[in-house]
């Protein structure tokens, strides 16, 4: 599931999505596109699918490392930050 640019009913479609893969035990990815940015909706529904424990988490050493509680600076797509800096932070996801 990719927060890239979703309507409200892709978003929706995204939770029941979530909902069900974890209820079947089916694997799913999340892609947490600009976590922590200014879009504070994105963090929102990021936080609502993680709640349906996804079996692969992608995304960029800033996207990672805000989901994990990590204070970074250049959030969300734009990301100076190194996955080596978030690695610890990162397992804690899953």
């Amino acid at each position: 599931l990719n927060l890239g640019t979703p309507t409200s009913e892709q978003v929706q479609a995204m939770l029941i999505a979530a909902q069900t893969a974890n209820a079947i035990k089916k694997p799913w990815v999340l892609d947490p596109v600009g976590y922590g940015s200014i879009l504070h909706w994105r963090s929102e529904v990021t936080d609502q699918l993680m709640a349906f424990q996804p079996t692969i988490v992608r995304g960029n050493a800033s996207e990672i490392g805000t989901l994990a509680g990590k204070q970074v600076t250049g959030k969300g797509v734009g990301t100076t930050l190194d996955s080596s800096e978030v690695y610890q932070q990162a397992k804690s996801l899953l």
